[in-house]
């Protein structure tokens, strides 16, 4: 095995695309425990022209009795395939060169398991020199799929975990319990290796992992195709420690973690991905506590993963910081900052693990995603404080001591909760008609913290707007009680505007246009709140 490899790292030379020709004996090379190569045989049956765009693809048969029974693993992307003349001895024989021909990279759905499986080879031609396709999800679908990258997991989060499958069709999620330190094994990748995309380290471990196809001074190719299609990004790299591969005559994969960052992932094309060592990527610390827990991780800063990642990151924390498999209220703090600005919402929520995962991701997602300026995050901090009990309720029934007010009437509100399990509970509220009422039709609503804050995300248009709302937005847990009338002045709490935000009246059955807010109170409860009521109150 040593000989094999020295004899790949000093000698091998690279074959192009020209010389390769059906019939053609070779062998390829993988990790399928630790770090130890084992090799299987290669034969070349054709050459499928432009199979990829601008691209040819090689179709093989592996076998041997490694792969025998075992199909084509997830994991085993990227994987070498070397052509050596038979007259130059036995591969392993020390001095003599073999050529590098590609990366075993494609498999067929179904194929016969007697003398071998039918896989697609990447020209390693193309690799070194991918096209300037960097999408190709819309390609026709054939046959011949690319073999999965493994993405092991600890996270109990199904819903983010079918989210990160739906959207990245090459990674097969393996679940494996506990979370995995990193490993100093292997440190350096090399052809036929575990290579590794650690996209979060520290109280847990999620990694990708293929198999390293060539190295060449501190640059590395793998996988032989793309992992995300990101085209350009930058990704956290390391080699990758294989505890063994898993046999399936449907879905076998290689069970391996990250080993210790190295380099950078900085291409991610068709052909697949290239890194280089020594080029250290900017991480995202992330500190989430639940209750007294305290979990500490680093997270890849590519934006595209980055919801993905935090909300696997908070399932984990979550799961493992508060033992409970059903719904609980959780009061969320948190506090997200880039070099040049700060973002802090605190909240209260009713879920599972599933419900909270969801419900702070998106969050995230608003502050991320928002279209006022590019936002590069140094830092997440995440305060979970859980109960088990549920305070959950819905509104539904609202009432008014009067149907006819008067300017500075005081009125008295009774609100209808129904709470979790079936109870009744009825909430009383005194407000004041305001002095600039107009003698016209006026509205009444109680709605949750959650429906108002819904409606008042619409009308921000800046990132100072946004912060604002992030702090000062209805909680869960707040009733929120407005009136709004037709007024031609377009006054919203007695001060003139320009011109109304059509989110203002967009509960109401009747055109939005010209009714204005006149007033607003927040009643803060002790449950989450669900639900709305509107009623219709005359002025005199």
């Amino acid at each position: 095995m040593y000989k094999i490899l020295l004899l790949l790292l000093t000698t091998t030379g690279i074959m192009p695309v020209s010389e390769v020709k059906p019939g053609m004996k070779a062998f390829a090379i993988t990790v399928l425990k630790g770090t130890k190569i084992d090799t299987f045989d290669v034969e070349i049956v054709d050459i499928m022209k432009n199979y990829l765009p601008k691209c040819d693809l090689f179709l093989g048969k592996i076998y041997g009795p490694k792969i025998a029974g075992m199909g084509i693993p997830s994991g085993v992307s990227g994987s070498p395939v070397y052509f050596k003349n038979t007259n130059m001895g036995h591969p392993a024989t020390a001095g003599n060169e073999a050529e590098l021909i590609g990366a075993v990279s494609y498999s067929f759905v179904i194929f016969p398991r007697e003398d071998g499986y039918f896989v697609g080879i990447t020209p390693i031609e193309n690799m070194l020199n991918p096209p300037s396709t960097v999408n190709n999800k819309g390609d026709k679908k054939s046959s011949l799929s690319p073999i999965k990258l493994s993405f092991t997991t600890s996270a109990n989060c199904d819903s983010v975990l079918k989210k990160l499958a739906d959207n990245f069709s090459s990674l097969n999620i393996v679940k494996i319990d506990g979370s995995n330190s990193e490993r100093q094994d292997s440190i350096i990748p090399f052809p036929g290796s575990a290579l590794g995309i650690p996209l979060v380290t520290g109280d847990a471990t999620y990694s990708v992992i293929g198999t390293c196809t060539y190295k060449k001074g501190n640059k590395v190719w793998g996988f032989g195709h793309s992992s995300f299609d990101f085209g350009k990004t930058e990704l956290p790299m390391s080699a990758g420690y294989i505890y063994s591969t898993i046999p399936s005559n449907y879905d076998s994969y290689k069970l391996g973690v990250s080993t210790k960052i190295i380099g950078t992932i900085t291409n991610d094309d068709i052909t697949g991905i290239r890194g280089e060592i020594g080029k250290m990527p900017k991480l995202i610390e992330t500190n989430i506590t639940v209750n007294s827990n305290k979990f500490h991780y680093k997270i890849a800063k590519e934006k595209r993963l980055l919801p993905f990642l935090f909300g696997l990151i908070t399932a984990n924390s979550v799961s493992a910081g508060y033992q409970s498999v059903g719904e609980v209220t959780a009061t969320i703090d948190m506090h997200i900052a880039s070099p040049n600005e700060k973002f802090t919402n605190k909240n209260i929520y009713v879920g599972d693990i599933n419900t909270l995962s969801r419900e702070i991701t998106g969050l995230f997602g608003v502050i991320q995603d928002n279209p006022f300026q590019k936002l590069e995050i140094n830092e997440i901090a995440v305060n979970f404080s859980i109960s088990d009990t549920v305070k959950f309720a819905k509104i539904e029934g609202l009432w008014a001591d009067k149907s006819t007010v008067e300017i500075n009437d005081s009125l008295n509100l009774i609100v209808s909760l129904s709470t979790y399990k079936g109870g009744i509970v009825k909430q009383s509220i005194l407000i004041q008609i305001p002095s600039y009422v107009s003698n016209d039709d006026l509205w009444l609503s109680v709605e949750s913290g959650r429906t108002a804050s819904t409606k008042n995300i619409s009308k921000i248009s800046s990132l100072d707007e946004l912060k604002k709302w992030l702090t000062d937005t209805p909680a869960n847990n707040e009733l929120v009680v407005s009136l709004v009338q037709k007024d031609k002045n377009g006054q919203v709490l007695g001060k003139e505007l320009q011109s109304l935000p059509p989110s203002i009246g967009s509960f109401f059955t009747e055109p939005v246009e010209g009714k204005s807010k006149v007033f607003e109170k927040r009643i803060k409860t002790e449950w989450v709140l669900a639900g709305e009521k509107t009623i219709k109150l005359n002025v005199k």
